[in-house]
């Protein structure tokens, strides 16, 4: 692991689209919005509580990521992205005057040709989904988790009535943006209630809602702290779950090995989100990068990110070269560049930008 320096990161990038690109791979971009309005206890990517207006938020958006995007527009002019992708935290955090600050930054964004935007369903409006038209994006992709109140409140998630949710569905569909829902499963410890309210919440889904698509996420530390056995029944039977669902219900998964009923696949796949798309909407079935963790871009992705916020770190890929990691020390863009390698923690990047400063947390 080292530290890079800026002109050297913009080289490669700039030799990459330049000079190397192969008809084959595809050239994205990734925004990390690194803040949420409060921490659900189920997640694992290290978001910060921020309120609009805040010191915070002002320091980030329109001053941090403005210029970390203005010191790469350079690079962005040089070849149209393929695809460009905010992700969280929570990207709808920003108000409709910041995200046309922010989208403006890109002269060629409505040349892209997929655009996602994530959103948590009570700070989503109609005005933001307006903005989102405006710049031509093609996904807004939903946080729900669960319809159901109780698990929601557990796990100190805000709890959006299903009315609230078509009605944004619903909007953005006629501004010809399709919807992404994300659930979780092994929300409940009690596996079988657990998959009963999980079918539960896809029927809602499907009979309530004129979504594209479906993303599962099984819930990192209930599966984690589970033995193998458990593991393997729980996968198991969440796998059979989704199986019958996509037949019901005439939605398909991007990947079937993930379906896959062998146990050697179960584990490898154990912690994989889950990909439905509604057969009866006409929707590109490519999975993009949306900043899961390091090693698992596409290998035919090459991804620049922008942002990122002490240790919730966006990282970068170019094909055949590496990853490189965005550390934001008091709003100074540190570039860490690793081999591509799918063991990498990003606590490591993290504790490794400190002690070069020598700065404690």
């Amino acid at each position: 692991m080292k530290i890079i320096n800026l002109d050297n990161y913009k080289k490669k990038w700039i030799d990459k689209l330049s000079f190397n690109m192969s008809l084959t791979e595809k050239f994205g971009l990734y925004i990390a919005n690194p803040f949420c309005e409060k921490k659900c206890s189920f997640c694992i990517y290290r978001s910060k509580v921020c309120t609009e207006n805040s010191i915070l938020y002002e320091n980030y958006y329109n001053k941090f990521l403005y210029n970390n995007i203005i010191n790469f527009k350079d690079i962005i002019d040089i070849k149209t992205p393929d695809f460009m992708y905010f992700g969280g935290g929570t990207p709808s955090l920003m108000n409709h005057n910041t995200m046309i600050k922010i989208f403006s930054l890109f002269s060629n964004i409505n040349e892209i040709k997929f655009k996602c935007f994530e959103a948590n369903p009570n700070s989503l409006s109609k005005k933001k989904i307006d903005v989102l038209s405006e710049f031509q994006f093609d996904e807004v992709s939903l946080g729900v988790q669960t319809f159901n109140y109780e698990l929601a409140k557990k796990y100190n998630r805000y709890n959006c009535s299903l009315e609230i949710i078509s009605e944004l569905v619903n909007y953005a569909m006629d501004k010809k943006i399709k919807t992404n829902v994300d659930i979780m499963a092994f929300l409940d410890y009690n596996l079988d209630i657990d998959l009963n309210r999980l079918k539960n919440d896809l029927r809602i889904l499907k009979t309530n809602l004129n979504i594209a698509k479906i993303t599962i996420y099984p819930y990192y530390s209930a599966y984690t702290k589970a033995d193998i056995n458990n593991k393997l029944n729980m996968m198991k039977k969440l796998k059979d779950t989704i199986r019958e669902f996509c037949v019901n219900l005439n939605f398909s998964a991007i990947n079937d090995s993930c379906l896959s009923t062998n146990e050697i696949d179960i584990l490898k796949y154990g912690l994989s989100d889950y990909h439905l798309y509604n057969n009866s909407i006409d929707y590109l079935k490519l999975r993009r990068y949306n900043c899961s963790g390091p090693g698992k871009i596409p290998s035919t992705q090459n991804i620049l990110s922008f942002g990122g916020y002490l240790n919730h770190i966006p990282y970068s890929y170019i094909k055949n070269e590496g990853e490189w990691f965005n550390v934001n020390i008091d709003g100074n863009l540190n570039i860490v560049e690793e081999s591509y390698n799918k063991e990498i923690k990003i606590d490591d990047i993290f504790s490794f930008v400190q002690s070069k400063y020598n700065l404690t947390t």
